[in-house]
């Protein structure tokens, strides 16, 4: 929850935060 790209892999290896981690994955590679 709110970590850095680590978290976010994490987020993806869970279906139900697969979403949640996509949006955070696309931000992080936003300026």
């Amino acid at each position: 929850k709110g970590g850095g790209s680590s978290s976010a892999q994490i987020a993806v290896d869970e279906e139900e935060d697969y979403e949640s981690a996509g949006a955070l994955i696309v931000t992080s590679w936003e300026p």
